[in-house]
């Protein structure tokens, strides 16, 4: 799963990326302590077959975070070996 974004922070050190199964689930950090300043996307080469995944992100630095965005939601075919 390719996940893309408008980059609009001016001060971010990093995006942290989180995915949960659920809209009301619990959300799990794929990036922690994330270096990816200026970037418009993240790879999620964790995500499975079969499955439907809600995503989440916010910027971050050194006086704290964003507020998170809205989510997206992604799901992905069952495809046979």
């Amino acid at each position: 799963v390719t996940l893309t974004w408008r980059d609009v922070p001016f001060n971010e050190t990093g995006f942290e990326v989180y995915r949960g199964e659920s809209v009301s689930g619990e959300f799990v950090l794929l990036n922690p302590n994330p270096r990816n300043a200026n970037t418009t996307s993240y790879q999620d080469a964790t995500a499975g077959n079969g499955k439907t995944y809600f995503y989440k992100l916010r910027a971050v630095n050194a006086n704290g975070s964003s507020p998170e965005t809205s989510l997206a939601q992604v799901s992905i075919p069952n495809i046979a070996p």
